[in-house]
């Protein structure tokens, strides 16, 4: 008799690469990892980049979940000079200090 197995819900996103600056600078920089769900290596990009693309999205989920990610990778874990060029270039300064003030303290 087979065994049956229950897995968490995973949620996969797809993007496409297309000539952006930035889009090519996420794709170079992104990380290879070993999924145990899935059993196997995948590419992820990197927290700096996601956060820099949820910045430049600017839609409110993106911004509750950038509160999130955040507080949970802890801003002195991150490249913020990085973050900081691309908000530059993308005009996207403010929402990054608006969203940095909303952390709470750890």
């Amino acid at each position: 008799m087979g065994k049956t197995i229950s897995l968490p819900t995973l949620k996969v996103e797809f993007f496409e690469i297309f000539d952006d600056p930035f889009v090519l600078s996420e794709f170079e920089r992104r990380k290879q990892i070993f999924i145990p769900i899935l059993n196997r290596q995948s590419w992820i990009p990197t927290a700096e980049d996601v956060i820099v693309q949820k910045l430049r999205w600017g839609r409110s989920k993106d911004l509750d979940d950038l509160t999130d990610i955040l507080a949970v990778q802890d801003p002195e874990n991150l490249d913020i000079p990085y973050i900081e060029n691309w908000c530059s270039i993308h005009q996207t300064t403010s929402r990054l200090s608006d969203t940095l003030a909303r952390i709470p303290p750890m």
